[in-house]
């Protein structure tokens, strides 16, 4: 566990110099609540982003992550240092217990207490370069803390001695903290059902039957479905009050444009898990519109397939099961944002730190079932130790480099513009990044560059027109 941690904070060391990027601006320096702790009962009752006056309502409620903001604030005041090390403490933190949880994962499905495969899947995750983007943006804190939570409650689930109901309880009590730092927790206890079925444990257990069964499902599942309305009824007392329109270029789906999409963003997100070499912070949403398109037909086709791989692992290995049931729920709230209208950025790679938990333990049981199979019966075990530091250094090369991007505005939307040239957002961004710098000639090229592609786009109006305004004077 501490060759894991020393690992994901090496990898993550150059990030402590960055710094405020993107939306860091207003949650940190502008925002009020985070400055006295008489905010905290607000951020209960209200939605986040009530402390903005132009915000009359949002879906967004992460209660949790401004209370932890009110910490940060004390100790470290506007002092970028302070927050991206925060950042970088959460991510270790996640790996050790991702390690932890994997070798309770493989001592429990496959009987095996050695170290060598859940070492290769923590190292998977604590470098994984798709976390450049959470890890790096401070903004992200809240998908961090859910991510490390969801883990804690799983952990704690999985090493439940059997008879001791305060298991179950601590467990419920640490999901119950995840949903209330991001709401996409909410379906995270599907992956304890996956267990129990796997291990035919609780509920599912062979002995059990009828009245018992449904005793025990009870006795398993009730905690956590307290702690779901628990949560679901803060969220409709804050974010139930008035009706949430979306703002000019948010991007609703009707239920048709949605099924029809749904491939092609699952097919992008395997990518980015799979190959995560071109990265980018804002990638620009086209919705597919037929069911004919080729874009549509190939992202269906790589569906299927997945799908028939759940299938065959169901029936014959309960820990790959296990694993790509994970990725599958996790994924379920951002492949659902399309439906929401309130967010320009359906596509998003921090939207991967948990569901990227499942996949390295996937993978690992893919090397694992080769390794011990026919595949690389012929190849020695220093062959594939010396392979996996090859790819782990490749990976961790890929990560360190792509913090760099997150070093300061400019650095980042100088390579989102490169990979989203038809993003409004990316061209309005740098052209604040520039006038930061006094190149006001380059600051006004990219103002005019966002509104040719969105002349909705408000920021960049405003923003070019208090630039001419300085300029005249």
């Amino acid at each position: 566990m501490l060759l894991v941690m020393a690992v994901s904070f090496g990898v993550y060391s150059n990030t402590l110099s960055h710094e405020f990027v993107w939306d860091d601006q207003y949650e940190i320096l502008q925002n009020v609540w985070i400055r006295n702790l008489e905010s905290i009962p607000n951020m209960f009752v209200s939605h986040s982003l009530a402390w903005l006056p132009t915000e009359k309502a949002t879906m967004q409620y992460y209660p949790l992550k401004l209370v932890v903001r009110i910490l940060q604030y004390r100790l470290f005041e506007t002092a970028p240092m302070g927050y991206h090390l925060t950042n970088v403490l959460l991510h270790v933190s996640s790996t050790a217990v991702f390690f932890l949880v994997v070798v309770s994962f493989f001592k429990h499905i496959y009987r095996e207490k050695a170290l060598f495969f859940p070492v290769i899947a923590s190292l998977l995750f604590a470098i994984h370069p798709v976390h450049a983007e959470p890890v790096n943006w401070v903004s992200s804190l809240h998908e961090l803390c859910m991510s490390l939570f969801c883990l804690l409650s799983f952990f704690v689930y999985i090493r439940a001695p059997e008879g001791k109901k305060y298991n179950k309880v601590l467990s419920s009590l640490f999901f119950f903290i995840a949903i209330f730092f991001k709401s996409s927790a909410l379906f995270f206890p599907l992956v304890f059902l996956g267990y129990d079925y796997c291990l035919r444990r609780g509920a599912f257990a062979p002995d059990l039957k009828g009245v018992a069964a449904f005793k025990e499902a009870i006795r398993c599942y009730v905690p956590f479905a307290c702690s779901l309305i628990g949560y679901l009824v803060l969220f409709r007392l804050a974010v139930g009050g008035e009706a949430v329109v979306p703002k000019e270029g948010f991007i609703k789906l009707d239920i048709f444009d949605w099924a029809v999409n749904i491939p092609p963003l699952l097919m992008k997100y395997f990518e980015l898990l799979l190959f995560p070499s071109d990265l980018n912070a804002l990638y620009v949403f086209h919705a597919v519109t037929s069911f004919t398109s080729v874009q549509f037909l190939f992202s269906a086709l790589v569906s299927a397939g997945f799908a028939a791989v759940v299938i065959m692992a169901w029936r014959k290995n309960s820990g790959l099961f296990l694993s790509l049931l994970w990725i599958i729920v996790t994924l379920i709230p951002p492949l659902c944002l399309p439906t929401t209208g309130y967010s320009y950025y359906i596509l998003a790679e921090r939207y991967l730190y948990l569901p990227s938990a499942g996949f390295a333990i996937a993978i690992t049981i893919a090397v694992r079932g080769a390794y011990r199979g026919r595949i690389l019966k012929k190849f020695t075990a220093p062959v594939v130790v010396v392979s996996a530091f090859v790819i782990t250094t490749v990976l961790a090369l890929l990560t360190f480099q792509r913090n760099d991007v997150w070093e300061d505005d400019y650095s980042l939307w100088s390579d989102t513009v490169q990979k989203s040239p038809d993003s409004s957002i990316a061209h309005s961004n740098l052209g604040v990044a520039y006038q930061n710098k006094r190149l006001c000639g380059e600051a006004l090229k990219e103002y005019d560059r966002a509104l040719a592609l969105s002349p909705s786009n408000w920021d960049a109006f405003v923003n070019r027109q208090k630039l001419l305004r300085y300029e005249r004077q």
